[in-house]
């Protein structure tokens, strides 16, 4: 799965924070100061891990489902963890179709939004 998109969703169990050299975990109550440093992460129920950018995740709560697409790639410190700093993150299932089926490009059968992502699906068969 390394460099591909993953669509993912579950629902949030908790949210945390680590400075690059791992030296400052610190779990989250209701907001985070940001830095240039600090690394934010959410934990879905079942361990997965989501890196995302804290303007993105100030608005979400605990018990919440999100909606994902991301990259998967190695922490050296957390293991595997899906990358959505560069991706979509939402709490809405419409809003991510309406992402998923944007057209791109102009011509005649434009593209849509998923079929040029390639993503991985069905990963559990």
């Amino acid at each position: 799965l390394k460099g591909e998109k993953v669509l993912l969703y579950g629902t949030i169990a908790d949210f945390f924070t680590g400075e690059g050299d791992n030296t400052a975990a610190a779990y989250w109550s209701n907001g985070l100061l940001p830095s240039t440093y600090t690394q934010y992460f959410i934990q879905l129920q079942g361990g997965v891990i989501i890196q995302a950018h804290s303007n993105e995740i100030a608005n979400f709560s605990r018990g919440e489902t999100i909606y994902i697409i991301a990259d998967l790639r190695k922490d050296e410190y957390r293991g595997y963890v899906f990358d959505a700093r560069y991706e979509i993150i939402t709490t809405s299932s419409s809003e991510m179709k309406k992402e998923l089926c944007k057209p791109l490009g102009n011509g005649v059968q434009p593209k849509l939004e998923y079929e040029d992502l390639k993503l991985v699906k069905n990963i559990y068969r």
